[in-house]
């Protein structure tokens, strides 16, 4: 596991030391499969609280609250 310094909710640092992790278990790729990934007490940027300055990107936290598009009712794919 990792600790960050800081609260973060950068995608690229996350992902930064999610692989500096995999470097260090020093495992043989080939051995690699369901590899996951889990985040905790995830915040905003704190540099741009409005989320709509030009240095705000798309987070993690972003995507997890990004409400889903309506969807039209499918129908049953089975007849009863």
């Amino acid at each position: 596991s990792a600790l960050l310094a800081q609260p973060t909710d950068s995608g690229q640092l996350i992902a930064a030391e999610a692989i500096k992790l995999f470097h260090a278990m020093k495992l043989d790729v080939m051995d690699m499969r369901g590899v996951g990934l889990q985040v905790q007490q995830l915040e905003g940027s704190h540099a741009d609280r409005s989320g709509q300055g030009p240095s705000r990107g798309r987070s993690i936290k972003d995507l997890l609250l990004a409400k889903q598009p309506a969807h039209s009712p499918k129908k049953d794919p089975l007849p009863q």
